[in-house]
């Protein structure tokens, strides 16, 4: 692929600062204003009922100092990473068409994370080849000394053979739209459980509605659960959360952890070996985006904003619940690019002078 100059394009709201690791400045730059475009897509999905509420941690969100200084500081250094298709299959899709799922590996954190990929080849299945590609370098170059045709179609490949050179670029130079995608962590409570503590799943299946519905995208499915910090940290936060009151942000901090333990360089690699070298980015992190602008190979030319699905509901004021909390907590302490409704803080100081 070839290098690409960095170009980002936000028109509704600035980027928070990047500080390194060995950066000795501790001083928090101001939150991104709120975005002012929104998407949101319902899933089809019944809503479940809140399962209890917490008042005081809610608030608590509301009033805290913003501390996304400590935030952007706690972050690991991005690097070059080193990945490899190891997989690649088709999933048929409860949102409508199918797509395909790809899993990496890779030699920074020794976990398995995924690219689910709508459009741009799924139909080379159906014996179709118009259009523009998405292709796994890494999956189509020769595994072994000793590869098989059986080798390759087990693993998915494209191409029967090994290729006899390099797998060029999959978007062609004048190919005039970007690649919708969005880089997401994994979260085994809210997707699996459907946990109100987090609007993770909803995001999810937004997204993928989204792309289903546009034939056309990439989700990159990331290993980092609780924002990096593993599952068994993530639920003894959630003590934190109820019984001392804390917010998501600071539930962490006094475990003795980072805010956000993410890192995306893994995400950047991955794209990258897709061929994907632009994308609209579907995100309210302004980490995510200034992750991908720091690589010069990969463009993010938009950013679509992703609504919370609950929040749509005009009444949601009177319901408040977790997800509420979690939702400030990353808009007023974290820089994410939310506009919180003013029926939600309104339900918000109503409930914390219960």
């Amino acid at each position: 692929m070839s290098p690409h100059s960095t170009s980002v394009f936000i028109p509704d709201a600035p980027l928070v600062k990047r500080t390194r690791l060995d950066d000795a400045s501790t001083s928090a730059t101001s939150p991104p204003s709120p975005a002012d475009s929104a998407v949101a897509f319902q899933t089809s999905r019944e809503r479940p009922q809140p399962l209890r509420l917490s008042a005081t941690a809610i608030a608590a969100a509301v009033s805290a100092p913003p501390t996304h200084g400590f935030f952007a500081q706690s972050r690991q250094a991005d690097q070059d990473v080193a990945v490899r298709c190891e997989v690649r299959t088709r999933i048929p899709s409860a949102y409508g068409g199918e797509h395909h799922v790809l899993l990496y590996s890779n030699d920074q954190d020794g976990q398995e994370h995924l690219a689910l990929v709508w459009g741009y080849g799924t139909e080379l299945v159906r014996g179709r080849s118009d259009g523009p590609r998405l292709l796994s370098a890494s999956l189509e170059a020769a595994h072994s000394a000793d590869e098989t045709l059986d080798d390759r179609l087990v693993r998915g490949c494209h191409i029967p053979s090994v290729p006899s050179q390099d797998v060029p670029p999959a978007i062609a130079a004048n190919e005039a739209d970007p690649v919708l995608a969005r880089i997401h962590s994994c979260c085994f409570t809210g997707e699996t459980l459907g946990s109100l503590r987090c609007d993770c799943q909803e995001q999810l299946h937004a997204a993928m509605q989204q792309m289903a519905t546009a034939g056309r995208g990439v989700i990159v499915y990331l290993a980092q659960e609780g924002r990096g910090i593993g599952l068994r940290n993530k639920l003894r936060a959630y003590n934190l959360i109820d019984r001392r009151r804390l917010d998501t942000l600071d539930a962490n901090l006094q475990l003795g952890l980072p805010a956000d333990a993410r890192s995306y360089s893994v995400a950047a690699a991955i794209l990258r070996d897709l061929g994907v070298d632009r994308v609209a980015l579907l995100t309210n992190n302004p980490e995510k985006i200034a992750a991908l602008a720091a690589d010069s190979r990969i463009a993010v030319q938009s950013r679509i904003a992703m609504t919370p699905a609950s929040w749509e509901d005009k009444d949601h004021g009177s319901r408040i619940d977790d997800r509420d909390g979690y939702l400030i907590a990353k808009a007023k302490r974290m820089g994410h690019m939310i506009d919180v409704p003013n029926s939600v803080l309104d339900g918000v100081a109503a409930a914390s002078s219960v």
